[in-house]
């Protein structure tokens, strides 16, 4: 496994964390992009994988998704 690429994200006083990597497996390489936070004290996880092929089109789409990300703590 290969990490590519870290960044903190602030979202409306949200911090997301977010991770890249590649992961060889067998005869394929896959892309994996893994967010995190806290909500009320406790761990959300999140997670998108897909052949590493299709970075182009599912990682700007994968990072829309985390961003529109809305966190509401009771």
């Amino acid at each position: 496994m290969q990490v590519v690429h870290n960044e903190l994200i602030e979202l409306d006083g949200c911090r997301v964390a977010c991770s890249e990597f590649i992961i060889p497996v067998e005869d394929k390489t896959y892309y994996q992009i893994l967010f995190a936070t806290s909500v009320n004290g406790r761990a959300l996880l999140g997670s998108f994988h897909f052949e590493s092929e299709e970075v182009l089109v599912w990682q700007p789409l994968s990072h829309a998704l985390i961003r529109t990300l809305w966190v509401e703590k009771i």
